[in-house]
């Protein structure tokens, strides 16, 4: 980063703020992750080329993930049926195909400073804004992030003293 820390620092500090994927009509395992958290924890856990072990495997969607961003998959299930689909799933991934490029990181420039009473009120009517809109609290922080170019946690922090829960 240019203070010459860590450029994905936040990006890890924030690895748990994933929310749900849902799947309305479709198979899904009750224990299975989203593939956007399963892609944060394979891609700070291993390289392109190791091999990534799922002990319960359950849909498959870690061995997805894993083949998609170029690694081995082993796997092991006690239901022979759910160990068959997930084998299907696993084996229709052409290895590395979700690979992209690294985003760049948010890069925050504002750390330590006040915020005005003005700054509050405009962060308090596109929070509504947002909300209204339909988004999750987690997608509204970081576009709010963005716009008001301060990290999640100040954005979080100031929400809870305009909009206390």
């Amino acid at each position: 980063a240019e203070n010459g820390g860590s450029a994905n620092y936040r990006d890890r500090e924030d690895v748990w703020t994933i929310n749900r994927e849902y799947k309305p009509g479709r198979k899904k395992n009750k224990n299975e992750l989203p593939a956007a958290l399963l892609e944060k924890m394979i891609a700070y856990s291993s390289n392109p080329g190791d091999l990534v072990c799922d002990f319960f495997m359950g849909g498959g969607s870690t061995g997805v993930v894993a083949v998609g961003m170029d690694r081995r998959f082993a796997g092991f299930e006690i239901s022979k049926k759910a160990f068959e689909e997930s084998v299907e799933r696993i084996e229709a991934v052409r290895p590395g195909e979700s690979l992209q490029p690294a985003p760049r990181p948010h890069i925050v420039r504002n750390r330590g400073k006040t915020w005005s009473a003005a700054e509050s009120q405009r962060l308090g009517k596109r929070y509504r804004d947002l909300h209204a809109k339909g988004l999750t609290k987690a997608a509204i922080v970081q576009a709010l992030s963005r716009e008001f170019k301060r990290g999640a946690w100040a954005i979080r922090k100031r929400l809870a003293l305009i909009h206390p829960a």
